[in-house]
């Protein structure tokens, strides 16, 4: 069994994350996170639970205008056209250990069970001053945070975020590598 919403709340704190929670019915799309937090200053974002062919994993956590092409995506991380795909909601409840609605970085406290999974954060999220929304394990909450406090937290579980140009297409052939292999 996973973490709780108060288990990970508590590894934010042990940790020192500065980050503010805010309770509302429990929503499963970012249209319906905005509405619950109108009036709360912060972005909404969407989270992206992706698999290759291989069974690689992968967390995307972006703006929700921020357009991913899962085919570009999936030359960039090396795993060729079209090798990228939504994760089934078996695996999702395997690695992250949440159910649909509820995916967010802060479930790679989870560490033993999704180990495997490459994290990949919008870089629009690293801007100054910007704060932003993940749930803490459930759909029924929001922590508030900026991305010192996502790597922070994401660092002290012993992983390291990527942060990219989820929107970038670049060149891929023998001469230019995939920029977001590892």
């Amino acid at each position: 069994m996973g973490l709780v919403k108060n288990q990970v709340l508590d590894v934010l704190k042990q940790y020192g994350v500065e980050f503010q929670v805010y309770d509302h019915p429990a929503v499963m799309t970012c249209e319906a996170q905005m509405e619950a937090l109108a009036g709360v200053d912060g972005l909404v974002t969407k989270n992206l639970f992706l698999r290759d062919k291989k069974r690689r994993q992968y967390l995307i956590t972006a703006l929700p205008e921020t357009k991913v092409d899962l085919k570009v995506l999936s030359a960039r991380l090396g795993c060729g056209k079209g090798g990228l795909a939504w994760a089934s909601e078996e695996l999702l409840a395997e690695s992250l250990q949440v159910e649909p609605g509820c995916v967010t970085p802060l479930a790679l406290a989870n560490s033993d069970s999704c180990k495997h999974v490459l994290l990949l954060v919008d870089q629009k999220l690293q801007a100054p001053g910007c704060k932003f929304f993940v749930h803490p394990i459930v759909n029924t909450a929001s922590v508030l945070l900026d991305s010192a406090g996502l790597d922070s937290f994401i660092k002290s579980i012993g992983r390291t975020p990527i942060y990219a140009d989820l929107e970038a297409d670049p060149k891929i052939d023998k001469d230019n590598p995939p920029d977001l292999k590892h």
